[in-house]
C-alpha cells in the first residue's frame, strides 16, 4: 500500500513536469513568451523545456512501473512526499495553480497601472561612462557613433531596436539635443498630480524577464487632455528642458502632433546594455 502511494506521487510529479513542458511549448510557438522574458533568454527556455520533458516522462514511467525497487531513499524525511492528503493537496497546488492559469487565462500586457509601482526613467541616472563600464555589449565607440549619428539628424525617430540607447543618449546629453525634433512611440501614463496637458510616453524595458521591467520614456506636454492612460500614441515634438519636483533638469517633449495607434505586436523593448 505504501509503495503504491509513493508511486502515485512520482506519477503525479511526472504529469506536472509534462504540463509545464506543454505550457512552455505553447508560449514558444505562439511567441507569447516575449511577454515574459527577453529574446536572449529563449535558449535557456528551450533547454528547460527539453529537461522538463525528459524528467516528466521518466517520472511517469517510474510511477507506473511494476518493478520492485526503492522509490525514495531513507536518508531523511525531507525526501518523502507529504504524509497526509491535506498536505499533499497544498503541496501540489503550488505547482498546479500557475500551470492552470498559464493555459486558461490570457496574457496581460504591462501598462499604466503597473508603471506607477515601477521605476520610471525620465532622466539620466548615470553618466555615459558609467553606463559603458557596466556593459560588454555597448562599447564607447558604439555609444559615440550612435550619439554623433543622432546629432546630425533633423528628426530623431526612436525605433524599437535602439529605443533604450536612443533615449539614454538624449538623457545623458540633453543640452546637445534641445530643440531637436523627436518622434517617439509608447503608451500614455500619468503620474498622480500631473496637470491635464502633461503625460509620459513610455515603454516597458526588460533585461531578462518581466520581473525586472522598468519604464523608459520622455515627459511630454501639449494638447493631450483627451488621451487616456494605456492608449498607444506616436508623438512628434521638439525637445526642451523642464524641472521636476526636485529641481533636477529632465527632457520634456513639446508636442507638435500625435496620432493614436494600435498596441504593437511587441509592446516591450529590451535592454541592450546587458548581455549574458
Amino acid at each position: 500500500m505504501e509503495e503504491q502511494r509513493l508511486k502515485f506521487h512520482i506519477f503525479l510529479r511526472g504529469i506536472i513536469l509534462i504540463g509545464f513542458t506543454l505550457l512552455f511549448y505553447k508560449l514558444l510557438i505562439s511567441n507569447q513568451i516575449n511577454y515574459f522574458i527577453a529574446p536572449k533568454m529563449r535558449p535557456y527556455l528551450y533547454f528547460s523545456t527539453f529537461v522538463f520533458m525528459v524528467l516528466g516522462i521518466f517520472q511517469v514511467f517510474k510511477g507506473t512501473s511494476n518493478k520492485k525497487e526503492t522509490i525514495f531513499c531513507d536518508c531523511c524525511d525531507d525526501h518523502h512526499p507529504p504524509k497526509t492528503t491535506f498536505r499533499s493537496v497544498l503541496y501540489y497546488l503550488i505547482f498546479i495553480i500557475p500551470l492552470l492559469t498559464g493555459f486558461l487565462f490570457s496574457d496581460h500586457i504591462l501598462g499604466s497601472s503597473i508603471a506607477k509601482n515601477r521605476d520610471i526613467q525620465l532622466q539620466s541616472s548615470t553618466s555615459s561612462n558609467q553606463r559603458i563600464g557596466q556593459t560588454q555589449s555597448i562599447t564607447q565607440e558604439k555609444y559615440n557613433a550612435m550619439k554623433q549619428s543622432l546629432m546630425k539628424k533633423s528628426l530623431i525617430k526612436v525605433v524599437d531596436s535602439n529605443y533604450l540607447l536612443t533615449v539614454g543618449i538624449i538623457q545623458d546629453n540633453l543640452d546637445l539635443f534641445v530643440n531637436k525634433e523627436i518622434e517617439i512611440t509608447g503608451f500614455v501614463h500619468r503620474e498622480e498630480g500631473f496637470p491635464p496637458n502633461q503625460i509620459i510616453i513610455g515603454r516597458f524595458a526588460i533585461s531578462c524577464c518581466i520581473a525586472d521591467a522598468s519604464v523608459y520614456g520622455l515627459m511630454a506636454k501639449g494638447k493631450v487632455t483627451n488621451l487616456k492612460n494605456d492608449s498607444w500614441v506616436q508623438v512628434k515634438g521638439r525637445l526642451g528642458k523642464g524641472d521636476d519636483e526636485s529641481e533636477s533638469i529632465l527632457p520634456v517633449l513639446e508636442i507638435e502632433s500625435f496620432k493614436n495607434i494600435p498596441e504593437p505586436k511587441q509592446p516591450y523593448v529590451y535592454d541592450v546594455f546587458i548581455e549574458l
